[in-house]
């Protein structure tokens, strides 16, 4: 599967700039490497902070669904 433009957003400072500061090989994080590695192959991508208070929406959806998993 390939995309040509991709836009993210978190609410985390911390995971916005350890995506775009280092490469694929020095995180020490799983997660980090995956997104970076998987960017590599879009033409276009950006990556934002967007403030949870902005996000209502994804934050009640993500707390659904764990509490909907345990």
């Amino acid at each position: 599967m390939s995309y040509d433009s991709v836009k993210i957003e978190f609410d985390s400072t911390e995971a916005v700039k350890a995506i775009q500061d280092s490469s694929p090989t020095s995180s020490n994080f799983a997660l980090i490497r995956r997104i970076q590695y998987l960017l590599m192959n879009v033409r276009s991508w950006v990556i934002n902070h967007l403030p949870r208070e902005r996000n209502k929406t994804i934050y009640c959806l993500a707390k659904k669904a764990l509490v909907t998993n345990q």
